[in-house]
């Protein structure tokens, strides 16, 4: 999926690039970029890998929109983090750090690099290179979403402001050692840290503005691609990136071939025509591939597969397509401080009223119809938190617009939506609902740059908006969204129940603990009708018969240390 110009990311981030989941233990296992050893160098022949990418637009990990599936992807090829996701289980595992662990207070976490530690050039990688990876990413923080997860590294506010260039929370011990000092206890910070978003480029050449994917000019300035993952950028002709294993890389890959094509339907047919590997699917191209989607193993998901065998490409070879759930999801809002809308029953009446059926109808492909915050694929995400209160009951609705206004004078609620066709045609289909249980509407359409800062305002009503989690976690989605005093909380929801909550969960180590007091939270913040849930999104890629081990994360990226590609 690629909705890098639908989903709202972020108020920390001029609120709305509409585009758009850990322990304090010691984590054993290792899926790095690297490994260390003779078996690092040892001759491998896993083929190379293809993929067909459209508009790719910059492989720079803090620039990449987390919801463009080939951004993520290549930045996760190119660069490592501290961390990684596992992407059969969605834990955390260790990467360029081969260990962390937390002080008693849970604010203070030492991340130890691992030994011999390199960037993709050869050079030493050290804990100094680390602390300025997540300075620059930070200090973009009214730029992009990665900079926005990293508010509760202490400094971060000054750092931002420009009252200093350093982020007072990350201090260098020595070559291997980094700590980094949050303003409150977070136990899955090394959780969100294994997002692509925060891999590490070799200082002052990613820092240059053309650090992106030329479209053009042949050729590449290698000192703007020095990365610190399996594979580095050997050559680019203009229109193919070639990727390379690194010396030491635990890939079995040989290398990846970024094929650039015009848009998603060039790229669906590369593969279908047995010129690519892979292709993300969009559009019209993910609907119509739906009928042979393969869903692929993910934790916790709730899917069910869907299979009527794989298609012929003209080559001759057999293609699949997978879906796996991505961590994006979309709702509209209630801005509850809004007079039309500080009445719980009346909101409580807007949700019942509502049919997501028929608003997903008309939304893009790849959104599936659900009741709840937190999508599935976040480990315990729960299909239906929030019961009857999002159960669609036009009789109810009535009943309950009837109680809250037991007088008459029902008020007109406005629709806010930006001028995209979806969402357009999803706020129509929002009015056509309360219109029919009584409730007078009206749709509001703004420009889009207009509608980005206008989410920011306070002066919405009902207005659609999304979220993607940078981590695994239904923290990544529930924190943000309701915590009072966040700035991307566009609902204005303020529960000191709920603030008290969140930070409680944040600072719970035992795992099963934190995703009971997780899924308890959605459940009761559900209760309050402070979004109308529509769904979640799926990512589908099409893959060639010759691609092995393939496992799709959340993310949308794969464990590209496992793939391989075969001779079929």
């Amino acid at each position: 999926m690629n909705s890098r110009s639908r989903l709202p990311v972020s108020r920390n981030v001029g609120a709305v690039a509409l585009a758009v989941l850990a322990t304090l233990a010691l984590v054993a296992g290792c899926t790095s970029g690297k490994r260390s050893g003779d078996a690092a160098d040892a001759p491998r022949s896993g083929g190379t890998l293809r993929l067909a990418v459209a508009g790719l637009a910059t492989y720079d990990p803090a620039t990449v929109v987390p919801t463009d599936q080939a951004e993520m992807v290549v930045a996760d090829l190119v660069a490592d983090g501290l961390t990684a996701i596992d992407a059969q289980t969605g834990g955390v595992v260790p990467s360029l750090a081969e260990s962390w662990v937390a002080d008693d207070a849970g604010t203070t976490w030492t991340f130890t690099l691992r030994a011999g530690a390199t960037f993709s050039d050869g050079t030493a990688l050290t804990a100094a290179d680390v602390a300025a990876a997540l300075t620059r990413v930070a200090a973009r923080g009214s730029a992009t979403l990665a900079a926005a997860r990293l508010e509760g590294i202490s400094g971060y506010s000054d750092l931002v402001a420009g009252r200093t260039s350093a982020l007072a929370g990350l201090v260098v011990v020595d070559e291997r050692t980094l700590t980094i000092t949050t303003t409150s206890p977070d136990v899955e910070l090394p959780l969100l840290l294994g997002s692509p978003v925060y891999g590490v480029m070799k200082a002052g050449a990613a820092d240059d503005a053309t650090s992106t994917v030329p479209t053009s000019t042949p050729g590449l300035d290698g000192r703007l691609l020095v990365g610190s993952g399996p594979f580095s950028v050997a050559s680019d002709d203009g229109t193919t990136v070639h990727l390379v294993r690194v010396q030491g890389s635990g890939a079995e890959l040989n290398g990846v071939d970024l094929l650039r094509v015009a848009d998603a339907a060039a790229a669906d047919a590369a593969v279908r025509e047995g010129n690519a590997d892979w292709a993300p699917l969009s559009g019209a191209a993910a609907a119509a591939a739906a009928s042979e989607a393969t869903l692929t193993s993910t934790p916790n998901s709730t899917a069910s597969p869907e299979s009527t065998g794989p298609a012929v490409t003209a080559a001759g070879e057999h293609t699949v397509v997978k879906t796996a759930p991505l961590g994006a999801e979309e709702f509209f809002g209630m801005n509850v401080t809004n007079p039309v809308l500080t009445n719980p029953v009346f909101r409580q009446a807007i949700v019942k009223g509502i049919d997501r059926a028929k608003l997903v109808a008309v939304a893009p492909a790849g959104l599936r119809a659900s009741p709840a915050i937190v999508p599935p694929g976040v480990p315990g995400a729960v299909e239906d938190p929030c019961g009857d209160p999002c159960r669609y009951d036009p009789e109810a609705a009535k009943a309950l617009v009837a109680q809250a206004f037991p007088g008459g004078g029902v008020p007109t609620v406005e629709v806010d939506t930006d001028d995209l066709a979806p969402d357009v045609a999803l706020a129509n289909a929002v009015q056509a609902s309360l219109v029919a249980i009584g409730v007078p509407t009206t749709v509001v359409v703004k420009p889009f740059a207009e509608y980005q800062r206008f989410v920011t305002t306070g002066q919405t009503q009902l207005f659609r908006t999304g979220w993607v989690g940078l981590a695994p976690s239904a923290g990544a989605y529930l924190d943000p969204l309701f915590r009072s005093n966040s700035l991307d909380n566009l609902t204005g929801l303020a529960s000191a129940s709920v603030d008290t909550r969140l930070a409680t969960a944040r600072a719970t180590t035992d795992d099963a603990a934190r995703v009971s007091q997780y899924q308890a939270l959605e459940k009761d913040i559900l209760a309050m009708s402070p979004v109308v849930p529509l769904g979640s999104y799926e990512a589908s890629v099409r893959l060639s018969a010759r691609v092995e081990n393939y496992v799709q994360r959340l993310d949308g990226t794969f464990d590209a240390l496992k793939v391989q590609v075969g001779s079929s």
